[in-house]
């Protein structure tokens, strides 16, 4: 946001009073010494440009730098606003020094007028040019302080104008770099919500599932429990083989939570449809899974065999080599992944 540079001592070095203080010199009626800075001058509000990188930092940390620039742009601002001050005061100084010389040129040549003036003694005729001479002098040296202490003061305020759109550009980049975070880290909370919610969703349903089982159970005789055996024995390694290809040829399709296919898969629909295109039903949740379905050892792991995780949350199809294909989580698709993933609760055949 450069500030304009509108003030009225933008041409004070070609002032008559400094031409006139020149001549003065030349005519050697006036002693000049070097020009003093009329009071200190502030530092210089510049500094040299940062460059942050907030793929590093989260959404607060860069509200916090956020704010750390907006208000160094307000105190570079202040800064500025005080040295134009500044700069008008020394200006007033200059004006009044030209005005005090159009007062006593007249009165200096009168003076120099007496030097003719036989009737005058020569003390009153030196009196009346010393006395001019010096509020002559007097006035150039303000003049010429205050001349130099405003060129200094307009090189701070051009470098601050510099610094203040350095940090106008930082402010927005900083802005627009809050805003895409905020938005991200929103995002991958959504995500952890779903994922707890799905978690919760499967475990109340193998509750539900585990109740109904006990139920089936207290109602069936021997010869049905004997049958059920049977039935979730473990399977052959062609029957293994064909679940393991089922899943290999699934990979790439997206994770929708409850989906069994054909165009979409959780990880428990993925074994269940699996197992079921090899003519085994078994359950779409994961808890129920755990429940109906044999341990193995690592050692005895074939394809086809199932690997738990999470709590028995998370379920994969083990297809040799120390692979397996599961459907991950929202956002992600159906893959090959190390069985060493992440940690295991156990091995399982159906």
């Amino acid at each position: 946001m450069p500030i304009e540079n509108n003030s009225p001592h933008a041409q004070h070095a070609g002032h008559p009073l400094i031409r006139r203080s020149i001549a003065i010199v030349g005519a050697g009626l006036l002693g000049v010494g070097g020009a003093a800075v009329f009071g200190a001058t502030p530092a210089s509000a510049d500094s040299a440009p940062t460059s942050v990188d907030y793929s590093e930092m989260s959404s607060e940390e860069i509200q916090t730098y956020l704010n750390d620039l907006t208000d160094e742009f307000g105190n570079v601002s202040d800064q500025v606003e005080s040295w134009e001050s500044q700069i008008k005061r020394e200006q007033e100084v200059v004006d009044d020094a030209a005005e005090t010389f159009d007062t006593h040129t007249s009165a200096f040549e009168v003076a120099a007028d007496t030097l003719r003036d036989d009737e005058l003694s020569l003390k009153q005729k030196v009196s009346d040019l010393y006395n001019v001479n010096n509020i002559l002098d007097e006035k150039k040296d303000e003049a010429l302080d205050a001349s130099d202490t405003i060129d200094e003061l307009e090189t701070d305020i051009n470098r601050a104008h510099g610094h203040l759109t350095d940090l106008t550009d930082d402010i927005a980049t900083a802005h627009a770099a809050y805003t895409s975070t905020k938005k991200a880290e929103e995002e991958a909370e959504r995500e952890k919500k779903e994922l707890a919610e799905e978690a919760e969703a499967e475990r109340k349903a193998a509750e539900e599932a585990a109740e109904e089982s006990e139920t089936d159970d207290s109602g069936s005789d021997t010869s049905e429990a004997s049958e059920s055996t049977d039935d979730t024995a473990g399977h052959d390694a062609q029957t293994g083989n064909a679940v393991a290809d089922f899943a290999v040829a699934q990979i790439g399709k997206p994770y929708v939570f409850g989906a069994t296919g054909p165009d979409a898969f959780d990880c428990s629909g993925l074994v269940s449809a699996a197992y079921s295109s090899a003519g085994i039903n078994v359950s779409g949740n994961t808890w129920a899974l755990w429940d109906q379905t044999s341990s193995v050892s690592r050692d005895q792991l074939q394809a086809g065999d199932l690997v738990f995780y999470n709590g028995q949350s998370h379920v994969g199809i083990y297809i040799g080599g120390g692979d397996v294909v599961h459907a991950p989580q929202p956002g992600e698709s159906v893959k090959i992944s190390n069985v060493d993933m992440m940690a295991i609760d156990g091995y399982k055949r159906a």
